[in-house]
């Protein structure tokens, strides 16, 4: 059992069972073997990837995102509970701008 902070990141084996009990929202990120992972809540900034996956998913509403690789650059504005996700073989970068902090979950996922 354990008590969990706002934001707080746990790992634990996939085959465990788990509930969750108060209120909270769970998101949570599954890898196969050989993958590493990364989740944190971030606010406005820049946030490098690595070869392999770089994700956000909106916890509010009014997150822009710039995704900038090669030269190239794509945006979009997200809502809360939409999701974003980047698959590059070079190292992509996130630049978040969002009224409030904590405002999206990044994820960052690559072979280990």
């Amino acid at each position: 059992e354990v008590t969990m902070e706002p934001f707080q990141v746990e790992e634990f084996e996939g085959e465990w069972h788990t509930t969750s009990y108060g209120k909270c929202t769970d998101i949570g990120v599954m890898l196969a073997e050989g993958w590493q992972g990364q989740m944190k809540a971030v606010g406005k900034g820049t946030y490098n990837g690595k070869p392999g996956f770089i994700a956000l998913y909106a916890l509010a509403d009014h997150v822009k995102v710039r995704c900038e690789e090669n030269g190239e650059s794509c945006e979009e504005t997200l809502s809360q509970g939409d999701f974003f996700l980047v698959e590059s073989q070079e190292a992509p970068k996130l630049v978040i701008e969002a009224q409030v902090p904590k405002a999206a979950v990044l994820f960052r996922l690559f072979r280990g």
